[in-house]
């Protein structure tokens, strides 16, 4: 299942099929079609067509009671169409109720004379051979079926019309078949023949009639397939006594509330388990520390094979009333499992792939076994942290196995992310809520798993005189530990820290490069419009002197054609003004405009020489070359399309109004 609510569901259709479906179908039945749909033929794979057919109307019955699962194939057109297949009824039942290979004769009028045929056929041979054996005085047996011979001399064969049917080793004996004989067992083989092309044919009109029908089939047995898988996830579940929990979503923060919870392996192999309770929730980290042997991995298998179990909607072994979260992604690293993915890295570096894998997940149960393990001790504690802290961040659960102190002692002093688990003794029960570190017991490990005495010996006396020079240590070894966890955290806070000041710099950086191009492009335009006004005043120059010059010219001539020139030439050079006044705040005139798009709403004076901006307007629509605007609680109509820009700039887009002036020799 995909999520939370498809689980729920998924554990009312188990429940449901577990109750209608208690003593099942023999798989053997619904099985028996394969070989039809594997491609074969003849009268054992029509037969096995009909054995399923039948196991199907058995499911059909059954499907009709059911409320939460639906069987489209069963309950529809496709089962209508192949309840009324002819294959069912075209072999013979015992009185057993068991089908056979031999076609029923009541499946063709053809078939059945045939088989008339033969009878009469075999009565007929029958009958001459034990007359012919009563009256003759020479020895007779049956050298292949239904054929009757004698041994005489090969010299004198050629004397007789009797038909030679072998010979003997050396030669020198035939054995021949008498001519009365042999026309009865030609005729017995011949109804045989014919009896054996009418099986044909009805074997070939089946095959034709249910290749037709095998789409729908196929559809009919998937529908049984998931009933099956239904039933199956239902016996499973009870072979364990178990339960079916209330599934909660990531964002319920439930977590894991299971209680007396039982490794389920364990519980399929008799092992005696001891019921543990299980409690962690998303963003949360439970620390096991403790004996070695004293339970911790079976902890944490169970802990993840449970939420496996609600992923497949098999009941969990559990006491009713448990909670389990539904995670979309359970990663472990139990039992050595990161070293069999990657057989190539060394322990340690497999468990490094799998961390570096778990810290790009979110909201999912993550289990680390010997957390910090394989390295050497400071480090691997302090890289264990780290790890943790992060995965805590993006709300993931957490449970880690460890024996660094480190580890336990970042538990003990943030109760709030944190929960230490303490596993005592030989009972495999946790007590949660731990506020010492605990040993691992190593030397009574080693004496359980029959590790010599001697050995033991040395390493007691061993660790007995590291004791002694380091008691006021160990003494302290909680608060150092507590120390070492509030470095780590103040590490990690420095490391946040520049992080931050790096991302700022980086930031400050693109706005200055952002707004030097936007000045660069204000000058390019302003220049621009410079060079535009100055060849236009070289133009009415030419102009005027041109007219001068003319024979017929007046003074009113000259002036008009002169204005009409100066303004064709002051358009573009005012466009380009205004556009140099647009880049100089990082906006430009846009290439088009629909509704919906935010806009800046600009306002020029009469010689573009200065410029307001309004930002923070959403057009709401466009007749011809006005716009209507909604500039926050406000409706503007009829604004000029001319007066509307958009950023070029986007990170001044701050919802400034400021006012920039160009001094109109900027432009000369």
């Amino acid at each position: 299942v995909k999520n939370a609510n498809e689980a729920k569901e998924a554990y009312d259709q188990v429940l449901e099929a577990g109750k209608l479906l208690k003593d099942g179908i023999a798989n053997s039945r619904l099985d028996a079609a394969n070989d039809f749909l594997d491609g074969k033929g003849g009268a054992e794979a029509m037969a096995g067509v009909a054995n399923t057919l039948d196991a199907l109307e058995e499911l059909v019955s059954i499907t009709a009671q059911f409320k939460c699962f639906e069987c489209p194939a069963l309950s529809g057109s496709d089962w209508f169409k192949l309840r009324e297949a002819k294959v069912r009824d075209a072999f013979e039942i015992d009185n057993n109720g068991i089908r056979s290979t031999r076609l029923s004769n009541t499946c063709s009028s053809a078939l059945q004379e045939a088989r008339n045929q033969v009878r009469r056929a075999e009565e007929a041979h029958k009958s001459a051979v034990s007359k012919f054996m009563e009256e003759s005085k020479t020895h007779y047996f049956e050298i292949e079926q239904n054929r009757v011979v004698t041994a005489v001399d090969r010299a004198s064969v050629s004397k007789k019309k009797e038909n030679i049917r072998g010979l003997s080793r050396s030669g020198k004996t035939a054995y021949v078949e008498p001519e009365k004989l042999r026309k009865l067992a030609d005729a017995l083989e011949k109804a045989q023949y014919a009896q054996q092309q009418a099986e044909d044919a009805v074997l070939a009109s089946l095959w034709t009639e249910v290749r037709l029908l095998e789409s729908e089939l196929r559809l009919c047995l998937i529908d049984a397939g998931r009933l099956d898988a239904l039933r199956a996830r239902f016996r499973l579940g009870n072979a364990w006594r178990g339960s079916v929990p209330r599934v909660t979503t990531v964002a319920s923060t439930d977590g894991i509330l299971a209680l007396e919870a039982r490794h389920p392996v364990l519980c399929l192999d008799n092992t005696q388990v001891t019921p543990v309770d299980l409690d962690l929730a998303p963003g949360r980290c439970a620390i096991l520390q403790g004996a070695n042997g004293g339970g911790k991995t079976q902890y944490l298998g169970t802990l993840g094979l449970l939420a496996l179990l609600v992923k497949a909607a098999i009941p969990i072994p559990a006491a009713q009333g448990s909670i389990v979260t539904f995670f979309p992604t359970i990663l472990a690293d139990v039992e050595n499992a990161a070293k069999l993915t990657f057989p190539n890295a060394s322990t340690y570096e497999g468990f490094l792939y799998f961390a570096s894998y778990a810290l790009n997940t979110e909201k999912a149960l993550i289990l680390f076994d010997e957390l910090g393990s394989g390295t050497d001790s400071a480090e691997g504690g302090a890289i264990g942290v780290a790890i943790l802290e992060s995965l805590l961040q993006k709300q993931n659960a957490v449970c880690a196995a460890t024996h660094h102190p480190s580890v336990k002692a970042q538990a003990i002093s943030r109760p709030e992310a944190y929960e230490l688990w303490s596993f005592e003794g030989d009972s495999f029960r946790p007590s949660r809520g731990a506020s010492a570190i605990r040993s691992a017991k190593a030397l009574d490990a080693a004496e359980r798993c029959g590790l010599p005495q001697d050995v033991i010996n040395v390493a007691n006396e061993l660790l007995n005189c590291e004791q002694s020079d380091n008691d006021d240590l160990r003494s302290l070894e909680p608060a150092l530990a507590t120390l070492e966890a509030v470095r780590l955290r103040a590490t990690l806070a420095a490391e946040s820290a520049e992080l931050a000041a790096e991302a700022a710099e980086k930031m400050r950086k693109e706005a200055l490069q952002a707004i030097n191009h936007a000045a660069q492009r204000s000058a390019t335009r302003a220049f621009s419009a410079a060079q535009r006004i100055e060849q236009a005043e070289k133009n009415l120059q030419l102009l005027y002197n041109d007219l001068k010059k003319r024979p017929d010219a007046n003074a009113l001539t000259i002036i008009g054609d002169t204005l009409r020139c100066a303004r064709l030439a002051r358009k573009p050079a005012l466009r380009a003004k205004r556009e140099a006044l647009l880049a100089a705040q990082g906006l430009i005139v846009p290439n088009s405009i629909k509704p919906g798009d935010s806009v800046v709403i600009v306002a020029f004076d009469h010689a573009a020489t200065s410029i307001s901006t309004q930002p923070g307007a959403q057009v709401l629509s466009i007749t011809r070359n006005t716009a209507d605007l909604r500039l926050g609680s406000k409706l503007i109509n009829k604004v000029p399309l001319t007066d509307l820009a958009v950023w070029d700039v986007p990170i001044l887009a701050d919802g400034s109004a400021d006012t920039i002036y160009a001094t109109t020799s900027s432009y000369r």
